[in-house]
Formats: C-alpha cells, structure tokens, sequence
C-alpha cells in the first residue's frame, strides 16, 4: 500500500526556506522525503510503498530563510505522528 497526503502550511514571517521535508520510518531510522509544490502553500508528498507496509512514524520539517527550524508536530523528535496500518 502507498500512500498520498497534501500538507498546508503559512509562511512565518521572513518566508520559506527549501521545500518542506517529511521525515518517515521506524524511530531512530527516519529517512528523507522532500515534499513537492502545488501552490501557494500547499504541497503533496507520495510515500514509498516499502516505507507505508508496517505501522510508522513520521515528521514534518521547514527550514525558514531566516535559518530556523520549524517541525510537526511540534513534539518531534520525542512524540512524532504515527500512523498504524491494518489488514482488513
């Protein structure tokens, strides 16, 4: 099973750096997956199917021109999303 998911995000003042990042899989062993650009400020991300099989986590990663770091949730990286996968 892959999966799709659309992201929307404000700019903080100063704007937006590089494109949003998604951070996924198991704690500890996160890999990158760059977010692509819709419009404005919404974007989609295709997750690898290999990545969505089993029960994982992932974060959301924005880098502002100004150098800061902004995540969601903003918990990370203690408490990310998780996502649970069932058969059914």
């Amino acid at each position: 099973m892959g999966m799709n998911f659309f992201a929307l995000h404000t700019y903080p003042e100063g704007g937006v750096g590089p494109e949003p990042t998604t951070w996924i899989g198991p704690k500890g062993r996160f890999s990158k997956i760059n977010l692509e650009h819709i419009n404005r400020g919404v974007y989609s991300v295709t997750l690898p199917r290999e990545k969505t099989m089993d029960d994982f986590e992932y974060y959301i990663e924005i880098i502002t021109d100004e150098n800061q770091t902004l995540k969601f949730p903003s918990t990370t990286p203690d408490i990310n999303q998780s996502v649970v996968v069932q058969s059914i």
